[in-house]
């Protein structure tokens, strides 16, 4: 920097008004400190960068602090723009912690001849820049082989909290033909449920994706909170943790275990030309059986009356310490967490508002059931009676009694009128091709026939009579069962109308 001389601008106090000297080029010194931001790259790792080159005097733990950790670590910088620090004790990956420099120690200095050191600058928030991963993979659908039509549901759960848009997908290990797993429900949680279904041709001994490579975008995101994009690498490709086979020939012997109304964990006995009940369907708008019920479209139709109530042998699985002592069972934390997961998802797709309360709740009783009925049926298929429950009753209180009933063979007593009327004309239509009359409510097959159809009612599982359900859905239909209509007409034929 140079003054410009004899121009008289600037002088000294003195009588003689001595002028500046020019002095030649006059170095202005550096006074600014570096400031820095930060940004997150894993759970306890965080990057600095400086705004300008910096050197360290001996970087150490003192020279860091971080908030929520118990200790930071630096790595030594002999010039450059940015610092490494290895924190211990952050939980997670989405937080933006607190990063402070720990002023007038000399650690980090910029390059002047002035040695400015870093500036505090206060909070600076580390930037959540951590991939989410998929921490655990699933085949949620029960152990047992799947046919035609049936649809199995896969969850990835992530390590934390994900946004879905489109369509990713995850390639199956399916023989003969190129399947993929869709995504189906979860958005904005961790628990990411994807959905196969059967389609004719589709055989594999042991279901499973491609490889850990198999989950893919599809033209849609996998985003956390702070739009990272997930890393899609999957931990394992399913097959070990999971007995799910597929095989679409109709004469296939073997049921999912979760499916038609009863099973426990394992595939079905071996019966002739029984197809696969879906472990988990979605679900059907049912009929509440009541006296005040408005009139149906099809006026020549008596409904039923209402259920009577009845004690219902069933814990209250709120109460978790009695829950688990009654049954006799230990706890499972990983199984409920898993489930609880669900829950919340479930609930999302089904539009019913649920406390947190209550999301426990439901995850106990798909964890452990509770009661008799209810532990013989198995984990899966306790999910897809609580599906049921909240797409077609849609309480968040829910009436245990009748989730107990819902298992059973029994009506339910507390019921949905306004679903009710919008099945009416379909249920009949079916009835009437099933019996040949409208329903007369006070013959006690007919009666169980309809709200089967309507709530999806299970029955203590047969074989035997699924597969005459089958057979004479059949004989009615000149077709395999797939819908989910379709699965409650073979119940209320082999189970109700035998």
């Amino acid at each position: 920097m140079n003054y410009v001389a004899a121009t008289g601008d600037v002088v000294d106090a003195s009588v003689a008004t001595n002028e500046v000297a020019n002095g030649g080029a006059v170095a202005a010194a550096d006074g600014v400190k570096p400031t820095f931001t930060a940004n997150r790259t894993a759970l306890n790792t965080i990057v600095l960068t400086f705004s300008e080159t910096v050197t360290s005097g001996g970087v150490d733990t003192d020279s860091f602090t971080v908030a929520g950790a118990s200790a930071v670590s630096a790595s030594v910088v002999s010039g450059g723009v940015t610092i490494t620090l290895t924190t211990t004790g952050l939980t997670s990956t989405s937080s933006t912690p607190a990063v402070n420099y720990v002023a007038a120690t000399g650690d980090v200095v910029d390059a002047s001849v002035a040695t400015n050191e870093v500036a505090n600058g206060g909070a600076v928030a580390a930037a959540d820049g951590v991939a989410p991963t998929i921490s655990s993979t699933d085949i949620t659908s029960a152990d047992g082989t799947y046919i035609l039509a049936n649809d199995i549901d896969l969850t990835l759960t992530f390590s934390e909290a994900v946004t879905i848009t489109g369509s990713p997908r995850i390639e199956l290990n399916v023989t003969n033909a190129t399947r993929y797993a869709t995504y189906l429900s979860g958005t904005g949680t961790t628990a990411i449920v994807f959905r196969y279904t059967v389609q004719s041709g589709d055989a594999a001994t042991d279901l499973g994706a491609v490889s850990t490579a198999g989950l893919a975008l599809n033209s849609g995101t996998i985003l956390d909170a702070s739009s990272n994009a997930a890393t899609l690498t999957l931990p394992n490709d399913l097959t070990a943790a999971n007995a799910v086979a597929v095989n679409t020939l109709v004469g296939s012997s073997n049921l999912p275990s979760g499916g038609g109304g009863g099973g426990g964990g394992s595939a079905a006995p071996a019966t002739p030309a029984v197809p696969a009940v879906p472990a988990v369907t979605p679900a059907i708008p049912a009929t509440p059986a009541v006296p005040e019920i408005p009139a149906t479209p099809d006026a020549s139709v008596e409904l039923p009356e209402a259920a009577a109530p009845v004690a219902v042998l069933i814990h209250d699985p709120s109460k978790f310490d009695e829950l688990l002592a009654a049954l006799g069972t230990a706890s499972n934390p990983s199984e409920f967490a898993k489930y609880k997961a669900l829950v919340k998802s479930d609930a999302l797709a089904f539009k019913v508002g649920l406390t947190d309360a209550q999301q426990t709740t439901i995850a106990n009783f798909v964890t452990y059931g509770a009661s008799t009925a209810t532990v013989k049926l198995g984990s899966g298929e306790r999910r897809a009676v609580v599906r049921d429950y909240l797409e077609t009753v849609g309480r968040s209180d829910v009436i245990w009694d009748d989730v107990q009933r819902m298992s059973t063979g029994q009506k339910l007593v507390n019921r949905n009128l306004a679903k009710e009327q919008a099945q009416v004309n379909n249920v009949l239509a079916n009835f009437k091709k099933m019996v040949g009359h409208t329903p007369n409510f006070k013959v006690p097959a007919e009666d169980i026939a309809w709200n089967t159809m309507m709530y999806r009612i299970r029955f203590p599982r047969d074989l035997n009579l699924e597969k005459q359900g089958i057979t004479k859905f059949k004989t009615l239909y000149n077709r395999i069962p797939s819908t989910p209509m379709d699965w409650s007409i073979v119940r209320a034929l082999g189970y109700a109308l035998k």
